[in-house]
This record gives C-alpha cells, structure tokens and sequence, in this order.
C-alpha cells in the first residue's frame, strides 16, 4: 500500500505535467520544468478524473493502466537524457542563475540571496518532518476531503456549494490507487508543495527575467502567506494556497512568453498559461478573477 501511496503522488505532482511540457514543447530550465510540471499535473489530473467518473470507469485498474502508458510515455521521452547527470544539470542551473543576475558583484545580492534559500529550505525540512500527519483542519475534513472521498467512489461529489473540484480530484488519486480511503497521510503528504512550488517559481522568475527583485519578493510573499493563513494553514489541505499557487504559475508563464526566444516559443507559454489560469478557477471561485483577468 505504501508503494501505491508513494505513485499516487508521482500521478499528482509530477507525471502526467512533465509530459505535457515535453509534449508542447516548452524551453525552460530545470527548476521551471518542476514548477510547471507540478501545475499541469494538477489540471491534467483533474480532467482525467472528473472525466473517468462521468464514464463510470474511475476504478484502480483503469488508473494504474493509464499510470503504466504514462510511465512508458516517459522513458521513451527520456531515454536519451537517462545518461545525464540530475546533478550536472542542476550546478549549469545554478551557475545561470549567478551570472544572470549578477549575484557575485554585489554583496547585498549574496546576502538576499542566502535568506530566500534558507527560508525555502526551512519550510521545506519543518514540511517534511511533519510527513505522517492527516487532515485536521475542519474544512479540510469535513469539506475537500470529503469530496475527495466521493470521487475516489466513483461518484459526482455531494453538498459542495458549487465549490470547484480540482483539489478534491487530486487528492482523490491517492485512495483510488491505494484502494482504500481510510489511509489519510498520503493526500496530506504533498499539500506543502504548493507554497514551495510558489517560491520556487518566483526564483525562477529572478532567473527569466533578469530580475533580482524576485528574490527578496520571494521572501516577503513567504512572510505574507504565513502571517495571512498562519504556518499550518500553508499545508492544511485547504484549497487557498492551491489557489495562490496555480494563480502565480499563471502570471509566471505570462513572464517566461515575454523573454521566450520566438513567437512559436511565446504562443506555446500563453497556452500553457491559459491552462494554468483555468486551474486557479477550477480550485476555488475566487480563481475566476485570475481567469477573467489573464487574456489581458
């Protein structure tokens, strides 16, 4: 069952979004490639439940065959680059990054610069530490998860108050897969990615655009999050970080298409960020402002 757990997140966070970036294809780095893969995946996996439950066919068997085609997908995408380095990549990211912005010129650059990786890095260790825990929060469990639970049956979820359903889908994946939905801590287990994901994909932005701002921003945004939803709301289970995150990736793609190499480039990040803003609307109702507000 663990097992199962574990590909139910790779479902969730990462497969399905990493093949549509490959698919379009869209030229980012390493750490852009995680971000909009985690985004995609959220609104790729969506579509892929809401649709199997419609059909009737949202059963464990039907998921792990299309896990398995998704999976084969990716090792033959992949099967040239299986012989790089993830590290190699990762030092040419980091030494882009230094010379993009001019960090080592500038002291106060360095010292910016240092804060955000440690404020990251200490939200992501305390997150993982916590790793283990379940949904306690009331809305959490008596609302999304609960939604989450009605699908994962393969049935239209009841009493949501016309609440959008992309939280619920995702979360639903992890009990499908595991064909039991008593076993709460896997769901819970990722939902500190999308304030990570957030962060990350301001640093990004630092790197795209050429702009240190973003650094220092990542920061202060952290600080807000935390002092508007306190520190256990981040990874509650609610769908307002969700909803912050996939409203940000949004308007991250919208910066990547001004610095992209061609237009065939610019159109490709439009469409992915229409997608995205789309999905800041199916997590919650407020998201509609960012998908009414993106074409201009």
């Amino acid at each position: 069952m663990a097992l199962l757990g574990v590909l139910s997140i790779v479902q969730i966070v990462f497969l399905p979004g990493y093949l549509l970036v490959g698919a379009l294809p869209v030229r980012v780095g390493l750490l852009g490639t995680f971000v909009l893969s985690f985004a995609l995946s959220l609104v790729a996996n969506h579509a892929m439940v809401a649709g199997l439950v419609v059909a009737g066919v949202y059963f464990p068997g039907v998921v792990y065959a299309i896990f398995a085609a998704e999976s084969a997908v990716l090792l033959w995408m992949c099967r040239k680059s299986l012989q790089g380095s993830v590290w190699i990549a990762l030092e040419s990211e980091a030494r882009e990054f230094l010379g993009v912005l001019e960090v080592r010129r500038f002291r106060h650059r360095q010292i910016l610069l240092s804060i955000a990786v440690v404020v990251i890095a200490a939200y992501t260790a305390f997150s993982v530490a916590q790793w283990g825990q379940i949904f306690q929060q009331w809305d959490a469990v008596v609302s999304w998860n609960r939604w989450a639970i009605d699908w994962a049956g393969n049935r239209l979820p009841h009493a949501t108050s016309l609440y959008p359903q992309l939280l619920p889908t995702n979360i639903s994946l992890t009990y499908v897969f595991m064909q039991s939905s008593e076993v709460w801590f896997f769901a819970k287990g990722f939902q500190f990615l999308f304030c990570l994901m957030l962060l990350l994909a301001m640093l990004d932005a630092a790197r795209a655009t050429g702009n240190f701002g973003y650094i220092p921003g990542a920061v202060f945004t952290y600080g807000l999050l935390v002092a508007i939803l306190r520190f256990r709301m981040l990874s509650s289970g609610y769908a307002d970080m969700p909803l912050a995150f996939l409203s940000f990736a949004a308007i991250y793609t919208l910066l990547l298409a001004r610095r992209a190499d061609d237009a065939a480039q610019r159109s490709r990040f439009l469409i992915v960020g229409a997608i995205l803003a789309a999905g800041a609307a199916l997590t919650k109702q407020t998201g509609l402002y960012i998908a009414g507000l993106y074409p201009l």
